[in-house]
């Protein structure tokens, strides 16, 4: 079952997040760079954390989000199916 508080609060500007473009609006996401290491290749990964709600429409390979001057690519698409979703990025 989703979450039924009021996700703002947390994606807020003021708080944690940057806002972004997506889709010619303003949406509000938390970008982590992680940090990977495999098969002797290491370098950072690039996740937006948001709003299920904001990203409903997004396909994977197509759609694109720009955070802070910088475009992206979203790669992947994980709901927690707690009302936030994890975005991989894939800078262009």
């Amino acid at each position: 079952m989703p979450l039924t508080e009021n996700l703002d609060w947390f994606l807020s500007s003021d708080e944690f997040a940057t806002a972004a473009t997506y889709n010619s609006t303003t949406v509000y996401v938390i970008l982590d760079k992680e940090y990977f290491e495999e098969g002797g290749i290491s370098g950072f990964q690039p996740i937006a954390h948001g709003k299920a709600s904001d990203f409903s429409a997004a396909t994977p390979g197509t759609s694109t989000i720009t955070i802070n001057s910088v475009a992206y690519v979203i790669q992947e698409i994980h709901n927690d199916g707690q009302g936030f979703t994890s975005l991989i990025l894939e800078e262009q």
